[in-house]
């Protein structure tokens, strides 16, 4: 598997984490992770990539939908497979507006990750192959191995060359089909408009795309389809059209099932609980990520108690939803606060003997800053707590800041214990708490300084 190249878009970066380590999992290794569309676009034109995963509700200026238009524009055959949580009806219609080769619900079933990237990549392989092809004997090759219906027609619009695939998808013979036109396979309405648009495509005087087309198997039942063409000219400089076609019939009938579904649900329904299933994965990766790293019975146990301590901090958010009947938006005093108490509750024997200062703006956070910036405190209180202090004294402090200034939010957790080490570099860390606080800075567009005089300063900046 080392020669595929896998892209993964995602701007939580708890879940790019967790779905990094999925892919480990199942032994891809060579993975390229961006957070946001544009570096996304970029990737593709300098990477190699084989197939790429999207987050479809990625912030910033493009999200995951206008992401795969973009990469589908530069890229055509590279597969996209979408990620999401989401069960927004209009928001899936957009997604498969985009031709992606599939879309995964969260949380993930390993088997049918699996499933989706041997399909994902074996579609990539046949799209590129039949792409290429230029040569009519090359055509001969590939045609009975492909798992995709491939069907090549003369200037006349004849069948000269159908593999078993494309039989398969039509219920006809090869011999049935040969010399026969391509047109006896679509609705009677839509025959002379196709026929036309043959003639111009193969004298180049139309860019024939991409699409969704209507058809009909040989008993006369409709079946839609999705074709890409392209064009062939033998050594006797004749032209002909290749297509390569899909069998979207049972997808369609998944999307009516899933819209019927969907219009069962109200908006506001949907909305909690599309954010009760996000934290939950976030829960479930930060458990997921820690249990690689278990080494005894002891580190167990701290484990644990980190991740109670991280579960806690995203329970304190929702607690202040329900209580302000506020689903947008928290008051950052009254959450710092929060996360001290519960930090504290987590040390209790060192919490009585060392002071916290808190000086904390109270100003509304946007729900999703919230969470990063909550999961960042709770990990810097926490090594203040574990690390700091060799010998607890009467002057041992922790000062917790956090302040607006224009457009730009500071938050600054400063201790007066130990410090850190003299060669410490914050990007180099591999302990999961750091991996954390450096992952979910860049998720906030932010930067961390950390400096170690006379104890440790950690200060976190991001825009509002």
């Amino acid at each position: 598997m080392d020669e595929v190249t896998i892209l993964i878009v995602e701007d939580d970066a708890i879940a790019q984490l967790t779905f990094l380590q999925y892919l480990r999992d199942l032994g891809y290794e060579k993975v390229v992770t961006v957070n946001n569309g544009y570096d996304a676009v970029e990737s593709v034109q300098t990477d190699p990539i084989d197939l790429a995963f999207l987050d479809i509700r990625i912030r910033g200026d493009i999200d995951g939908i206008a992401t795969a238009k973009l990469i589908k524009e530069r890229i055509p055959f590279l597969p996209l497979i979408f990620l999401t949580a989401s069960t927004d009806k209009h928001t899936i219609h957009q997604a498969l507006d985009c031709q992606p080769y599939s879309i995964i619900h969260k949380p993930y079933d390993l088997t049918i990750l699996k499933e989706s990237i041997d399909g994902a990549l074996n579609y990539k392989v046949h799209q590129e192959e039949v792409n290429q092809l230029n040569k009519q004997h090359m055509l001969d090759q590939i045609l009975e191995t492909a798992d995709v219906g491939i069907c090549v027609t003369n200037a006349k619009g004849e069948f000269v060359k159908v593999n078993r695939a494309y039989c398969t998808i039509y219920g006809y013979s090869e011999q049935e089909l040969i010399g026969k036109p391509f047109t006896i396979l679509l609705p009677e309405n839509i025959r002379k408009y196709a026929a036309t648009l043959h003639v111009e495509y193969l004298a180049g005087r139309t860019e024939e795309s991409s699409g969704e087309w209507k058809a009909l198997d040989k008993q006369g039942n409709q079946k839609d389809v999705y074709i890409t063409v392209g064009r062939l000219t033998d050594e006797e400089g004749q032209r002909f059209k290749i297509a390569t076609v899909n069998d979207i019939t049972q997808r369609k009938k998944d999307v009516q099932k899933l819209t019927q579904a969907l219009d069962e649900k109200d908006t506001y329904a949907r909305e909690i609980h599309h954010r009760v299933k996000n934290n939950m994965n976030i829960m479930s990766g930060l458990l997921y990520l820690q249990a690689e790293k278990v080494k005894d019975q002891e580190y167990v146990h701290n484990l644990f108690q980190e991740s109670i301590s991280r579960i806690k901090t995203l329970s304190i958010i929702h607690e202040q939803l329900y209580r302000h009947d506020n689903y947008t938006s928290i008051d950052l005093k009254e959450y710092i606060r929060s996360l001290v108490n519960n930090v504290k509750s987590m040390f209790r024997s060192k919490a009585q003997e060392i002071r916290i200062n808190q000086k904390v703006a109270s100003i509304p956070l946007d729900v999703d800053k919230a969470i990063a910036c909550g999961l960042i405190v709770n990990e810097l209180l926490s090594n203040s707590f574990k690390y700091a202090f060799t010998e607890v004294s009467s002057v041992s402090c922790i000062n917790v800041n956090a302040y607006p200034e224009e457009e730009t939010m500071h938050i600054a957790i400063t201790d007066n214990g130990i410090g850190l080490p003299n060669n410490f570099q914050l990007e180099r860390s591999t302990t999961l708490g750091f991996q954390l606080i450096s992952n979910l800075s860049q998720q906030l567009n932010g930067t961390i300084q950390i400096s170690s005089r006379n104890g440790t300063r950690v200060h976190l900046q991001f825009p509002r």
